[in-house]
């Protein structure tokens, strides 16, 4: 799951909790004859509408972070077919090649090129 699926995700589970327990202050209000039955009962309409929206927009992020096979195999495709796509590519692409599996600069000390380090995924390959 990436990162903003996750920061997305804690903001709505948030709001929800939020909605929620102002809804609940709202139930000890009326129970405490703070505020009137219609007062509550305004006050419970929006609070659903609102709870109602948050749900749905918390079900739709989780669909969409469950659909990400094809991503995946997309990735993986790419990836063991490198030395192939870097053989084919313009210089462009190989320098945006070489940046992807060398997300440091690399260094030249005049016989050698190095880095400091390597892309953890290409590396476990």
């Amino acid at each position: 799951m990436s990162r903003p699926y996750l920061k997305c995700s804690v903001m709505i589970k948030e709001a929800l909790e939020k909605a929620s327990n102002e809804l609940a202050n709202a139930r000890r209000l009326l129970l405490a004859n703070e505020i009137e039955h219609s007062e509550y009962r305004l006050i419970k309409s929006d609070y659903e509408k609102k709870i109602t929206g948050l749900e749905s927009k918390l079900l739709e992020l989780s669909k969409e972070s469950n659909n990400i096979e094809p991503l995946l195999n997309k990735a993986i495709a790419t990836l063991t077919s490198l030395d192939k796509l870097y053989e084919n590519a313009n210089n462009e692409n190989k320098r945006e090649i070489i940046g992807s599996i060398y997300p440091e600069k690399l260094t030249f000390d005049g016989f050698h090129y190095r880095t400091a380090r390597l892309n953890e995924v290409v590396r476990l390959i």
